[in-house]
């Protein structure tokens, strides 16, 4: 038997009251807006990271004896 924490009334358990379609169709008639950003800090005629200067590194990771745990070789990093 299933056991309730005191408080939650067990018609909270029976799960949505109306149909999944009903539900669908509603959510399909609110007007899909996503947020849009005013462009400041870049040019829109040049990819924002064609603008950064880039170098080639090596990347490593090591624990407290200097061993290598992680090694990537020839990455590009930013230059700053």
């Amino acid at each position: 038997m299933i056991q309730l924490k005191p408080g939650i009334p067990p018609a909270s358990l029976n799960g949505p009251s109306e149909p999944a379609v009903r539900r669908r169709n509603r959510s399909d008639k609110k007007k899909k807006t996503g947020l849009s950003f005013k462009r400041v800090f870049s040019d829109a005629a040049v990819a924002p990271f064609d603008q950064v200067e880039w170098e080639r590194r090596t990347a490593e990771i090591t624990d407290d004896s200097a061993k290598v745990i992680f090694k990537q070789e020839d990455i590009e990093v930013p230059k700053n």
